[in-house]
Parts: C-alpha cells; sequence; structure tokens
C-alpha cells in the first residue's frame, strides 16, 4: 500500500523550489487568517490554522537539510521572519480575544448567581414573573 505525501512533489522540482513555494502558500494562509481574525471569525481562524499546520510541518522538515539552510537568501529568511512575526501576532490578538470572552463570561456568571440567590426570596413559582416585570405592576400570588 502506497502512502500518499500531503504534497506532492514534481519530478523537476528542487528541494529549495518546493520550500519556497511551501513559503508561498503559507503566506496565503497566514494572510487569510489575518483576514478572518478582524472579521472576527474565531472558527474559521481556527481552521485556517488546522490547514497551514501540515505546510509548517513540511517547512520544517525541507528546512532541517543543511543543503537547503545554506541555500536560503536573505529574501527568503525575511519571508520567514515575517511569517513568524504575523503568526506571533495572531495568537496575541486570539490571546486577547480569549481573555475578553472570558471576562464577559464570569460577568455574565457572576450575575446569573446573583439573580439565582434572589429566587428563593421570591419562591420559585413567581421567580420568571418577578424578574420579568417592574415590581410595581408583579402581582405575586
Amino acid at each position: 500500500m502506497l502512502l500518499k505525501k500531503p504534497f506532492p512533489v514534481p519530478a523537476a522540482e528542487s528541494a529549495i523550489a518546493r520550500l519556497r513555494r511551501l513559503l508561498g502558500a503559507l503566506e496565503s494562509l497566514v494572510s487569510d487568517q489575518a483576514l478572518l481574525l478582524a472579521a472576527g471569525d474565531h472558527r474559521g481562524m481556527l481552521a485556517a490554522q488546522e490547514r497551514s499546520q501540515p505546510v509548517f510541518d513540511e517547512i520544517i522538515s525541507l528546512s532541517r537539510a543543511d543543503d537547503i539552510v545554506a541555500r536560503l537568501t536573505s529574501a527568503d529568511r525575511e519571508r520567514v521572519a515575517l511569517l513568524i512575526k504575523n503568526q506571533g501576532e495572531h495568537l496575541q490578538n486570539l490571546a486577547a480575544k480569549k481573555a475578553a470572552v472570558r471576562s464577559e463570561l464570569d460577568t455574565v456568571s457572576q450575575a446569573m448567581t446573583r439573580t439565582y440567590s434572589l429566587r428563593s426570596s421570591y419562591g420559585a413559582k413567581n421567580f420568571y414573573a418577578a424578574t420579568t416585570r417592574s415590581s410595581s405592576v408583579a402581582s405575586f400570588a
């Protein structure tokens, strides 16, 4: 049984050409991630990160060869540095958004806890009515 490689390589493509092609694909994916993050599409952002993982893995695999690293130009190194910087910024933005959402959830949870502590004062039967009407028109049975 033959295993398929995730990125088939044309016979004429050199390892350095493949690395540059994968860098281009990764640049495109990171750009997509930036757009998704700006749009607030966090699920799409995570899906794009999952799609980029095999590309990262292949780039890392290729970059372990000494002859590849030696043949990288300064422009290639700048591309890699920019990708790393952009990816780091995306992760920081996601972490900040996650912290903001966590804070909002904590606030809602605290409000729910306070609301449920009032439940016993009004009685479970009339709790919904008491919390949805103003106190001047609420009638308690």
